[in-house]
């Protein structure tokens, strides 16, 4: 027994500094009964359909809008994000036929902020951009893209403002810079993912020492077997891709299907097994489901978006990570293409949002239950346990 406690004891220490050196959250314990998750239908707030031939003003900046006006004079409002060498063009966002497209283009442009201190941004490439006008902390969101395919091509479908701590790509389609054989040969191969990522806040509000996490995650289908065989996940076609950003897990959807949930709170768990020299522990991450045990300490997951203050912005972004010039002439390299998006939330009432379902707008693709009209409570459910920051 001495031998077992004495195992256990240094493995506990590890957990203790652990939470100290990674910076997390304090956990946080549950009631008997408690059930952290909200089965409340789904209600749509935000709708486009890009029908007509321009883009619906009222929804969307085609620009980095990092502040609640309506201008993008200002540092990063044509300055895309590392990696991506373009600048946003209002011209590369086309609304025809029932879609957005947002193009790539070979055409060298300078940009500069006329009231801020930078330099003039130069590049060989513009790209399009989307940033919705509503902000929200928590929903359903599903859109139906497809996403360009060409060396160097980077799109982005995606949650984020500014530099809040929450951001969500539900779809994230990177093809390689370039090899020989592009793309069947190399280490590298085209691939759309799913990511999470909780930044830290900028000091000094970043009492707990937080720093930046992160979840990572492939679509199925992408591994050199399916780019061999022609069974791949098709990317560059069109896909309904679904994210539900909810109260105590991030369920992800391709073409109606779950492929993840991941959940917020956690319990550390020591699960022993036996050896040559005694019984030793191992630990193990336990979710806790829609019903936590109660009076035990939870943790939230890392890289888990918590902050439920972040007033998120929905954004459709293009890219190029090559820098220097791969065409002998300007011209389109690719677009991403949008069919629609939807926004759904439990409790629109809460941020301030409206159910518009009732409301005389063009027909939305989809279940008729995903435009429920029952009725609802703005009462606070504390959706986000004591842990936000």
């Amino acid at each position: 027994m001495k031998k077992t406690i004495l195992k256990l004891i240094p493995l506990l220490t590890l957990f203790l500094l652990r939470n100290t050196l990674w910076a997390q959250l304090p956990p946080v314990t549950f009631s008997v009964g408690a059930n952290v998750c909200d089965h409340s239908s789904w209600k749509l707030v935000f709708y486009d359909g890009f029908d007509g031939s321009s883009l619906n003003n009222n929804n969307w900046y085609r620009f980095n809008s990092n502040n609640w006006g309506t201008t993008d004079d200002w540092g990063e409002g044509r300055v895309p994000y590392p990696g991506n060498n373009t600048v946003i063009q209002d011209a590369n966002v086309v609304v025809n036929g029932g879609t957005a497209k947002l193009k790539v283009i070979q055409q060298p442009t300078t940009w500069q902020c006329a009231t801020c201190n930078m330099a003039p941004y130069t590049q060989n490439y513009t790209s399009g951009y989307l940033s919705s006008k509503m902000r929200f902390n928590n929903g359903r969101i599903e859109a139906r893209p497809k996403m360009p395919i060409f060396k160097g091509a980077w799109s982005t479908c995606w949650t984020r403002f500014g530099t809040s701590m929450n951001e969500i790509d539900f779809a994230e389609s990177a093809s390689p810079k370039g090899m020989p054989g592009w793309p069947y040969i190399g280490k590298k191969k085209p691939n759309n993912a799913y990511n999470l990522h909780a930044w830290a806040p900028l000091f000094p509000n970043n009492p707990y020492n937080l720093h930046d996490e992160s979840i990572g995650n492939s679509y199925p289908n992408q591994d050199w077997s399916s780019w061999i065989t022609g069974s791949r996940h098709k990317y560059e076609n069109w896909h309904t891709y679904v994210c539900e950003w909810d109260t105590a897990c991030i369920k992800t959807y391709l073409d109606g299907a779950l492929v993840s949930t991941i959940w917020k709170y956690y319990q550390n768990v020591l699960v022993p097994y036996n050896t040559g020299g005694g019984q030793q522990y191992y630990a193990v991450k336990v979710p806790s489901n829609c019903a936590p045990n109660a009076g035990v300490p939870y943790y939230v997951t890392e890289g888990y978006p918590y902050n439920s203050q972040s007033q998120s912005k929905l954004i459709f972004s293009t890219a190029m990570t090559i820098p220097e010039k791969t065409l002998s002439a300007n011209g389109e390299l690719g677009q991403m293409e949008i069919d629609y998006v939807k926004v759904y939330q439990r409790h629109p009432g809460e941020e301030g949002h409206t159910e518009i379902c009732s409301d005389p707008i063009p027909a939305i693709n989809g279940p008729n239950t995903m435009c429920g009209t029952t009725t609802y409570t703005t009462t606070p459910l504390n959706k986000r346990g004591n842990l936000e920051y």
